[in-house]
């Protein structure tokens, strides 16, 4: 059990690197929306040029920082790539029913969509994108 007690405080750092990263790459990514939104942008496009930028950071931030990964990057590259569309998809589709259908203020419907959207993908990206972690 003494070669398992590393492993499991290493676990815990990977966690909260994962955390971090999170919060940082989704304060960079709302702060880039409400930017352009505020500077007119349509919501959708708002997001996306987010979510471009907020891609690119946050790949290689999880490879190199949160899970020091070693693994293929072309395998990871693609997995988080499609764990990363699919979030995509889910936050403009949210951010459309807020604006649409519940009615609330672009501003309102992006830090709505972005939070769920950052959740899902939190889980996603632990269970099968980084699951050999």
């Amino acid at each position: 059990m003494i070669r398992d007690e590393p492993q499991s405080r290493v676990r815990g750092f990977t966690i909260h690197r994962y955390i971090a990263v999170g919060v940082f790459n989704t304060l960079i990514g709302l702060g880039i929306a409400l930017l352009l939104s505020s500077l007119g942008v349509h919501y959708a496009i708002a997001i996306s040029v987010a979510y471009v930028i907020g891609f690119v950071v946050s790949f290689f931030l999880n490879r190199y920082f949160t899970f020091r990964s070693t693994g293929k990057i072309a395998r990871e590259f693609a997995m988080f790539a499609a764990s990363t569309a699919a979030a995509f998809a889910l936050n403009e589709g949210l951010a459309w029913f807020f604006v649409n259908v519940a009615q609330l203020s672009d501003r309102v419907a992006i830090v709505l969509s972005v939070g769920v959207a950052a959740l899902v993908g939190y889980v996603v990206n632990k269970m099968i994108v980084f699951k050999h972690i």
